[in-house]
């Protein structure tokens, strides 16, 4: 591994900084899809991006500036809503994105509306090609624009710690009831998934867990709360809410507060605060809010149809075009025909 990279001279500060949009650079984090899915934490070791990297032969690019305090460590659970938390965040002029608000809101509502049987992952916080356009220019990329890396991996947490000198860190806790009430179905390298990344907790005889957030809806507010107390994990204490160790900003985030519209706007109003982020929208979040539940309970309610020990023989049945599994959708050009 290389030593952290030194700041800028003055006469090698690329000429992007000056412009007033944000600069940003494409996402090369520990956990996404494309070229570099299978390489995780490689990127750790390298001192440049190499040059297998889609366009890095033609642009030539240098690597991140390790001592960005703009890079946001989203860790969760597969299929607990860490990617609709960036995307909220992402609506923020200040997260890094080639799109303007008013492309957001439509490529979101879009993407909604032709979610298919897989769930397709959207990344509202994009990254502008025309950054770093030779290596001449710059030596280190300069980030104006937060960034995210997703995270699902509990023993990746401390290299990202070591790697970057100030990361900001979403911890996401208590996802456990709501992804086993979502029943994500993910296609993992050719196989079904059915439930989050990690191991959950066993079914509980006298709390089986509801088929569809809108049964658990339907549930009073007492027994929603038991329910949320029950599928608590013991490890997972840690009062939610924002933090600072050692120059860290680290944000707890509750997943049950994604059964409420309220809490949910509520504490995404927080983190906006925290990031000093730009332009937070209570009625456009809420509104987001309301349609991805919708659109969750609506493909939970597909899987709680399928018999037991019937899923992989039914989802080949059903899902003869393997086109539209797992496509990541950042841009209009992504969304399924």
């Amino acid at each position: 591994m290389s030593s952290r990279s030194t700041r800028n001279t003055k006469e090698e500060k690329p000429t992007t900084i000056k412009m007033k949009k944000i600069t940003c650079v494409e996402n090369i984090g520990s956990y996404r899809w494309g070229p570099l899915s299978d390489r995780k934490l490689e990127y750790m070791k390298w001192s440049r991006i190499p040059d297998d990297v889609p366009g890095q032969k033609d642009i030539q690019r240098s690597f991140y500036d390790r001592d960005t305090d703009k890079v946001i460590i989203n860790f969760f659970q597969s299929g607990a809503g860490g990617l609709f938390l960036t995307n909220c965040l992402s609506l923020s002029p200040s997260v890094c994105s080639s799109l303007s608000l008013s492309q957001k809101k439509e490529l979101w509502n879009r993407y909604l509306d032709t979610q298919g049987t897989f769930w397709n992952d959207l990344y509202l916080n994009n990254y502008s090609p025309e950054v770093g356009r030779s290596h001449a220019e710059t030596k280190n990329l300069v980030h104006d624009g937060y960034f995210f890396i997703h995270e699902h991996e509990h023993q990746n947490l401390q290299q990202h710690f070591e790697f970057w000198s100030k990361p900001n860190i979403i911890y996401f806790k208590n996802a456990d009831l709501f992804c086993k009430i979502r029943k994500l179905l993910k296609n993992v390298d050719g196989r079904f998934a059915f439930k989050s990344y990690e191991s959950l907790l066993p079914d509980l005889k006298k709390y089986p867990t509801p088929k569809s957030f809108s049964d658990f809806s339907r549930l009073s507010i007492e027994k929603q709360k038991e329910y949320m107390k029950v599928y608590a994990r013991k490890n997972q204490d840690l009062p939610a809410g924002a933090y600072y160790k050692e120059g860290k900003r680290i944000y707890i985030w509750d997943t049950n507060w994604y059964f409420s519209e309220t809490e949910t706007s509520t504490h995404i109003k927080e983190l906006y605060d925290l990031f000093e982020l730009k332009g937070f929208n209570e009625n456009l979040i809420s509104s987001f809010h309301k349609k991805w539940i919708t659109k969750l309970d609506e493909k939970s309610g597909i899987i709680k149809q399928i018999p037991e020990g019937q899923y992989i023989k039914t989802m080949k049945s059903l899902l003869k075009d393997t086109s539209s599994w797992d496509i990541p959708i950042s841009n209009f050009k992504d969304l399924p025909k």
